[in-house]
């Protein structure tokens, strides 16, 4: 494949900013991430109508997934891949569909790049056994007593799988809002503009701390497993907390931050399927030396390396030849 550069416009660069940000959600909001999306959103009106029209288009290949159909619209989607640059990175997000987070691939080649980055979340066990996961730029602190188990989140997204104690409640504190189990699995996300719980297992209480100088308790739900919270801070404070049921979909996206990603950001081929291999038992070959060095940038799902390669078939190409514990990509 021939290389060429291409100039982007000021409307192109928008566009390939909604879509980053389209994989940033997409994978899981880190620290601060959906605070600087929202500003980026409300300072230009261009930055709103790009990202309205993006999310729009990716709602609309949800139904192809859960109707099994998302291989065609990958092959259709390959089929006009020459379009605008922003139906490409429509395209490339919708090709990943069920395999990989929302991604933008190469809008235009650039001769400096990095080696790309795995991300990878690392458990860890508090003292009375309880699982730990936290995204990174999260911070919290553990103050154990004798009759609770009590985490104070300042910032960032953490899942946590309880271990059993009916006598110590376990109980995440953050913005006034207080998330109370006994043994169940949920992860607490404290951002600038609300408190986001999601329950994997089991149930939890989510309440808002009882109003300075009162004896009335705040408001309070219970959500089970497969549901949601979310907590309005600021003005809508006072509003009552309901608990929502997710999607299995949604679910796995508002969670997709505990799995491994690979990041790319103008990344050569060859060194993207280096980090695909460090975590899989597939292993990604590039025998062809020219494709090797093409360029890709986007965020992809670590353990989903069949789904990468799926992408690169449909868009750029590429011929996958599958043999026993391995892919070798060329050039079609």
């Amino acid at each position: 494949m021939g290389l060429f550069l291409h100039r982007p416009t000021q409307d192109e660069l928008i566009q390939e900013a909604a879509a980053r940000w389209l994989a940033r959600r997409d994978a899981g909001w880190l620290a601060g991430e959906r605070e600087a999306f929202e500003s980026w959103y409300s300072s230009d009106s261009r930055h709103a109508a790009a990202w309205d029209e993006l999310t729009a288009a990716w709602l609309a290949f949800d139904q192809p997934l859960h109707d099994g159909q998302a291989d065609a619209m990958v092959r259709e989607l390959g089929r006009r891949r020459h379009r605008r640059t922003w139906r490409r990175s429509i395209a490339v997000a919708a090709g990943a569909v069920g395999v990989a987070a929302a991604v933008t691939l190469a809008l235009w080649l650039r001769p400096e790049g990095n080696r790309g980055n795995l991300w990878e979340v690392t458990p860890q066990r508090l003292a009375d056994g309880t699982e730990v996961e936290a995204a990174p730029g999260a911070k919290y602190s553990v103050a154990f007593e004798p009759a609770k188990r009590l985490i104070r989140l300042e910032q960032g997204a953490v899942h946590f799988r309880v271990a059993h104690d009916s006598a110590r409640p376990f109980v995440v504190s953050t913005h006034q809002v207080s998330v109370q189990a006994v043994g169940t699995a949920f992860s607490v996300e404290a951002g600038s503009s609300s408190v986001e719980v999601v329950v994997t297992e089991g149930r939890v209480a989510v309440e808002r701390d009882r109003p300075a100088g009162t004896n009335s308790p705040g408001p309070m739900v219970l959500a089970d497993a497969g549901q949601h919270v979310a907590v309005p801070l600021g003005a809508g404070a006072g509003a009552a907390l309901q608990a929502e049921s997710l999607p299995a979909a949604e679910l796995a996206r508002r969670l997709a931050w505990r799995e491994p990603r690979v990041e790319l950001d103008n990344t050569r081929l060859e060194d993207a399927a280096n980090l695909f291999n460090r975590v899989n038992r597939l292993q990604l070959v590039v025998p062809d030396r020219e494709l090797a060095d093409m360029r890709l940038s986007g965020t992809f799902r670590a353990s989903d390396p069949e789904g990468f390669v799926r992408l690169l078939e449909a868009n750029y190409r590429v011929a996958a030849a599958r043999e026993a514990g391995t892919v070798a990509l060329r050039r079609k």
